[in-house]
């Protein structure tokens, strides 16, 4: 007679087990944790180059499989609105990174990328408020979530957080437009080439915001981080744990070193004053013509 040998990973109180293990494991979770506040560092020392494609591209990744499993009603809503958050623990920086100017050039396709994330990711947002909270199976979970105390999906809550969801579609709506204009100004950058540098009008504005943005961004990553891992316990939720596996290790890996990279940047010697300074050229350049 054959025994059937368990599957920890199947034998869990409640959730889908590809979710778990995939996309709201513990390396996972920690890797997204540690990429997104490197990243905020990193603008905050207005060197964001790369890191926009970087961060949205594995937004949409994360957002290709939620939109699967819900097409398919493959997973409960306590997990949708999890895999909802780790998206938009990486969103806030990346739209922060969009208004550095020396990471301007040459980053149009991250820019694209990241208008494409984050409109994604608000639509999600509004859709799970609006109907999938309630469409999606439970999956044995107690639906709850958790925003400095605990709240059912279906009570008064889901009223604020439709309200919240509006806003902050709005919000990256702005940020949009605001994307589309830096986008056309790295266009004219590519276009026209001059050794103008008589003022720094653009660039003064965007650090200051690119700055103020990243700094400010902690603070809602610090709250979502938060209610993910007390959701993940108010559910009965039971991710993998095992980080020795390739899915755990690997971005596990990426948000480590991304995270030391852009700390070792923000408390090193500054080394790109010359980069710097000849992009306030092209942008004062740019900005005349625009």
């Amino acid at each position: 007679m054959c025994h059937q040998i368990a599957n920890p990973i199947s034998t869990r109180a409640s959730g889908n087990e590809v979710a778990a293990q995939d996309l709201y494991g513990l390396g996972v979770r920690v890797g997204i944790y540690l990429q997104s506040i490197g990243m905020c560092l990193s603008v905050l020392r207005l060197q964001a180059n790369s890191f926009k494609i970087t961060c949205s591209g594995l937004t949409v990744a994360i957002l290709v499989c939620w939109t699967r499993l819900v097409v398919e009603k493959d997973i409960s809503p306590a997990e949708a609105f999890l895999i909802i958050l780790l998206t938009s623990v990486l969103s806030y920086p990346a739209l922060s990174s969009c208004l550095c100017p020396n990471a301007l050039v040459g980053e149009s396709l991250g820019i694209v990328t990241t208008c494409v994330a984050n409109i994604w990711h608000g639509i999600a947002l509004i859709v799970f408020w609006a109907v999938l909270y309630n469409k999606l199976p439970a999956l044995g979970t107690p639906n709850k979530v958790f925003l400095f105390s605990s709240w059912n999906m279906d009570g008064g809550f889901r009223i604020f957080a439709l309200t919240f969801s509006v806003m902050n579609f709005m919000v990256i709506l702005g940020s949009v437009a605001m994307s589309g204009i830096l986008l056309r100004m790295s266009f004219l950058n590519w276009k026209y080439e001059t050794e103008d540098s008589l003022g720094y009008r653009w660039t003064e504005r965007f650090e200051g915001a690119a700055r103020i943005s990243a700094a400010a961004s902690i603070i809602p990553i610090v709250i979502f981080i938060v209610s993910i891992e007390m959701d993940i316990k108010a559910n009965d939720l039971t991710p993998t744990r095992q980080l020795s596996q390739p899915g755990q290790a690997i971005p596990l890996a990426i948000g480590a070193i991304t995270f030391l990279d852009c700390f070792l940047a923000l408390v090193g010697t500054p080394n790109d004053d010359d980069g710097l300074e000849w992009v306030k050229d092209k942008m004062h350049d740019i900005s005349l013509r625009w």
